[in-house]
């Protein structure tokens, strides 16, 4: 091509085209280290099951998302392909993969039977053979053609198995040599690119041939593209345009003709004002959503449907998510919206626009103008809705909703600032911006855009790493190396700002974060002691967690990069490597996940609108349920430029948009866009099924009611996918009949038995959604291993004396159990005894006494009546509950709850109080024994009295659950006190100990201003 030609079209093109930018995807690659057979894809097609299949220049290759399967020529196998070189698939309308071969030879191969079958080509012309553009095409009625571009097309006939002149069903000028062909969708007509110039329509529901001069049916682009010569890449989109290109004074142009409009919506566009190199365009491509697609060499671009113009996908190495080519030979859009675009020297590129929900946002080095390396630590938004930025060494930057840079425009602070303010901190009862700086910090004023600089004597001129205001006004400083200062709120308000002081209780160390939970108190994480609460109203800390504490508080390590405060009851805490997770109301941390969930050390949390805790690392960020345990991660392949997180560097926008920085930029995204569909679950298929490492036909072996294997076919390899390329699904499988519980596949996606015994398996596979739940859609296979020989009557008999051994065992158990429970009954009978013994002395006692007060002292008398009634009463009780305990119709956990509920409402009715019972069904189905049973009821009915009965409890709550195979009961009341009845309290509290001692339970009393709270722990097998 000549220069001066190309610099002639370039300068007459609008000059609007040299604006475009080029879009920078997060591109997966794939190639030749990776598993491809070559790095020179020809081709991609997606079948009905899912599977990829990708045509290169060393064979056909099957991909399922895990892995890939080979197929190549082999002089043994005739059903093999005759070459390896593969360069076009088309799936047919009727699921035939049709392969067209380097050498010009096509055929199908059968996808189920995995075989070659060649269609022999007869064309009219022999010399067509030698076109060096052959391509299969289809159309919506089964027809497939094969064109040989510059000579003819053929019609291939299911009948013959042969691509034939003689089966076509279209008329041409027998002059005409064809260089382009294309169906119509939703017509019948056929377009026809006259070799030479011009285009040609045949109208099969006519049985008319259109062209120039001769234009039947009246088709209007056939005139208006008279004069181009040779147009060829035809294509229609859905919605009426025709594509094509035509060469032009040594250059392709792009054309689209509006079918519908009757009009050119583009109209000789060149791609070279942007390439300013030479370029090829070889085909067009649209996504369902209707974005159309141009590729060729060097050539990758979408059609901005509102600029009517290209935009270019980035082409370079910028980072490892970008993508390079000489060439994009095919693209193809997947059951998932992934793009695959395969290229002629680079592999296989996966993208998927609609999914790049992370906003990468760098910035400029005021001094260099390039692109900055100082990381962001810290993010405010300002009430204008901006954000404000630090990066660190590269100063303090504003952002606007676009996350474009506008000025920073406060007063104070030049727009071209250094200032490496490591984090800003929002008043909650002003306009003022607290920002920590290296050293000092600033107050900026939100409503005056004005900010003022103080460096006290007293932070030693040190870097302010966290800041943050307390309820009270006062003012916390986390420093660098030398602990936590606090400054008054009054030193504030009267501008005394040297009157920070040292918080003498946490040393000389690094302070990682500090919050200021909901409760007032301020949290305190630092780097090598751990971390502490603090209630600044007395300036003393509440709770020291460290990895030396108690065990309830007791940090596996010793740093804290993280504190979040979750809600009421609940704090989270992050160590290098661990997340914690701390009750306020139990005081106790419980650690959440294992080390292995998450990769690289813990930098920062914060929690999105839907109670999802974010957490971002060294090497990833993930999203976690803190209740199911369930992790998601997100990194370089979600389209984060840099998934480096630094420590401390996040902010939740009021809006819920949330900011994490990264080294050198920093990555915004709304989590609630980020689909998670949790109802879809996609089925797992088995793709290869190996005996003894030889491969089954996979096919063959579904259709088999079982799969019925030999004595020493007994090592089996299965291999599954669900064969979706964005992973977020897991697979669980068990092998029923050897494994009893569920395995979570790793990622290769394989099951792996050897040496298994005689018997009947059954192999059960299904997906997990994001939250751990499984799909309803189980995949199951029927494995049958014949067992051996030997199996002679001895061993049946030794068989039928062991089963009969272990039915005496097992009704030895059973008297055993029977005898147990009739021991208990008669334990509790005595206790009866002994109650009713007591009791009735007593009542002898009061009764003698009274007589003899009766006529002496009457009120004395009275008072021994009432203890008689009360004691009376009380025994009555314990008679009851005994003997109902004993009733063998009540040997039930559903009957014993149900006496609960029974006796909270008779303390309803008597002293007006509201008792709600919140019950686990999973209780009901319990089966402790009966003296289990039986101390559960009186220790529920004690406790309940005395917060009722001597507490004055009038509104209390109980929780009956299953915690960690131990039975939970909970009562708490907020209006109850220990404040009279004393006696009776400490009685009713040693009785409930004592009981729950006898059956090895944990129980907890606490009493305080905020109420009355008893939890018993009961351990159930």
């Amino acid at each position: 091509m000549q220069k001066p030609l190309l610099y002639i079209i370039f300068c007459l093109l609008p000059v609007a085209l040299f604006g475009q930018e080029e879009k920078r995807f997060t591109f997966t690659h794939f190639n030749s280290s990776s598993g491809l057979a070559s790095n020179q894809v020809h081709d991609i097609v997606q079948d009905e099951n899912g599977y990829l299949w990708i045509a290169t220049t060393d064979g056909l290759q099957r991909y399922d998302g895990i892995r890939y399967k080979l197929f190549r020529h082999d002089d043994n196998d005739p059903g093999s392909l005759p070459v390896n070189g593969v360069v076009q698939l088309l799936m047919d309308s009727n699921k035939n993969l049709w392969i067209l071969l380097s050498n010009g030879k096509t055929g199908i191969f059968d996808t189920r039977r995995l075989s070659f079958r060649e269609a022999p080509i007869q064309p009219k012309n022999p010399l067509s053979l030698r076109s060096s553009i052959k391509r299969l095409i289809k159309d919506e009625y089964g027809h497939v053609f094969l064109l040989l571009a510059g000579w003819e097309v053929l019609t291939w006939s299911n009948e013959k198995n042969e691509f034939s002149p003689a089966h076509n069903f279209f008329l041409q000028n027998k002059e005409w040599r064809i260089a382009d062909f294309v169906p119509q969708p939703g017509t019948q007509n056929y377009w026809i690119s006259i070799q030479g110039g011009g285009i040609a329509v045949y109208n099969h529901a006519t049985r008319r041939l259109s062209y120039a001069g001769n234009n039947a049916d009246n088709i209007a682009a056939i005139d208006r593209f008279e004069g181009k010569l040779n147009p060829y890449n035809f294509y229609f989109d859905k919605k009426g345009r025709f594509w094509c290109c035509n060469w032009q004074n040594g250059t392709p142009f792009v054309y689209a003709y509006d079918l519908v409009k009757n009009e050119f919506a583009v109209d000789g566009y060149s791609l070279f004002p942007f390439l300013q190199t030479y370029f090829e365009v070889r085909g067009f491509f649209e996504q369902q959503d209707g974005t159309v697609w141009i590729r060729g060499v060097m050539v990758l671009a979408r059609f901005l449907e509102k600029e009517k113009q290209f935009q270019h996908v980035f082409n370079g190495y910028g980072n490892e998510k970008d993508m390079a080519f000489r060439i994009v030979t095919s693209l193809i859009e997947d059951n998932e919206h992934n793009i695959w675009a395969g290229t002629g020297n680079n592999g296989l590129f996966r993208f998927n626009p609609a999914r790049e929900f992370f906003t990468n946002v760098p910035h400029k080095n005021r001094t260099t103008g390039q692109k900055g390396d100082g990381s962001p630590l810290s993010f405010a938004r300002d009430k204008d809705g901006t954000i404000l930025v630090g990066h660190w060494g590269d100063g303090l930057y504003r952002f606007d909703k676009n996350y474009e840079p506008v000025p920073v425009g406060i007063k104070g602070i030049a727009d071209k600032n250094f200032a490496s303010v490591w984090d800003m901190y929002i008043s909650r009862h002003s306009d003022t911006i607290w920002m920590a700086s290296q050293p000092g910090f600033f107050i900026y004023d939100q409503q005056r855009r004005s900010a003022a600089y103080y460096n006290p004597a007293s932070l030693q001129n040190r870097t302010v790493r966290e800041i943050a205001e307390d309820d009270q006004g006062n003012a916390w400083f986390g420093m660098q190396g030398i602990g936590l200062f606090r400054l008054n709120a009054g030193d504030i308000k009267a501008g005394r700002m040297e009157a920070a002081t040292k918080f003498a209780a946490i040393p000389d160390v690094q302070v990682n974060k500090i919050i200021v939970d909901r409760k007032g108190y301020v949290w305190v994480a630092t780097s090598v002691e751990g971390a502490y609460m603090i209630d600044p109203a007395t300036n003393k800390v509440v709770t020291h967690f460290h990895n030396k504490a108690a065990p309830a508080i007791k940090l596996p390590e010793e740093g804290v990069s993280s504190i979040l405060d979750y809600n009421d009851s609940l704090v989270v805490l992050t160590t290098t490597t661990r997340i914690l997770l701390y009750n306020r109301i139990g005081q106790k941390l419980t650690t959440i996940g294992r080390s292995e969930n998450i990769s690289g050390s813990i930098t920062s949390t914060e929690k999105d609108k839907t109670g999802h805790v974010w957490i971002s690392t060294n090497s990833a960020l993930y999203r976690l349920n803190i209740f199911k345990k369930i992790f998601v991660s997100f990194n370089r392949n979600d389209g984060m430029t840099n998934d480096y997180f630094i420590l401390s560097s996040s902010y939740t926008s009021p809006d819920g948009t949330m900011l994490f920085g990264t080294s050198a930029q920093f990555v915004a995204f709304d989590p609630l866009a980020i689909p998670v569909n949790a109802n879809h679950f996609p089925k797992v298929m088995i793709t290869d099924f190996r005996v003894m490492n030889r491969s089954l036909m996979v096919d063959s072996v579904l259709r088999l009611d079982n799969v019925d294997l030999a004595t020493d076919e007994n090592s089996l390899e299965i291999e599954f996918s669900y064969l979706k390329y964005i992973k977020d699904h897991a697979i669980r499988y068990k092998l029923e009949g050897l494994d009893k519980n569920w395995k979570i596949a790793d990622e290769d996606h394989r099951a792996t038995y050897s040496y298994l015994p005689p018997g009947h398996y059954t192999f059960i596979a299904t997906t997990l959604n994001v939250e751990g739940n499984p799909g309803p859609n189980e995949t199951r296979l029927k494995i049958y291993i014949r067992p051996p020989f030997w199996k002679t009557w001895w061993f049946f008999c030794l068989l039928a004396l062991l089963i009969a051994a272990v039915f005496y065992w097992l009704d030895r158990q059973r008297l055993n159990k029977l005898n147990a429970l009739q021991k208990v009954r008669a334990e509790i009978a005595g206790n009866l005894h002994e109650e009713v013994n007591t009791t009735l002395n007593n009542i002898s006692l009061l009764s003698e006494m009274a007589r003899i007060k009766a006529d002496k002292d009457a009120e004395r008398s009275k008072e021994y009546i009432a203890q008689i009634s009360t004691k009376s009463q009380n025994m009555i009780h314990a008679m009851d509950d005994i003997l109902w305990s004993i009733d063998p119709e009540n040997d039930t956990m559903e009957k014993s709850l149900l006496r609960m509920m029974e006796y909270a409402d008779s303390l309803k009715n008597l002293y007006g109080a509201s008792i709600e019972i919140a019950l686990d069904k999973k209780v009901r189905s319990l089966t402790p024994d009966m003296k289990t049973r039986h101390e559960i009821l009186l220790i529920f009915k004690k406790a309940l009295g005395m917060i009722v009965q001597l507490a004055g409890g009038r509104n209390t709550l109980a929780h009956i659950d299953l915690f960690k195979s131990r039975i939970s009961v909970k009562l708490q009341d907020t209006s109850a006190a220990f404040d009279k009845n004393t006696v009776e309290i400490e009685e009713a509290i040693r009785d409930m100990h004592t009981r729950a001692a006898e059956i090895g339970a944990d129980l907890d009393i606490q009493c305080s201003t905020d109420g009355v709270a008893v939890i018993l722990l009961v351990p159930v097998k």
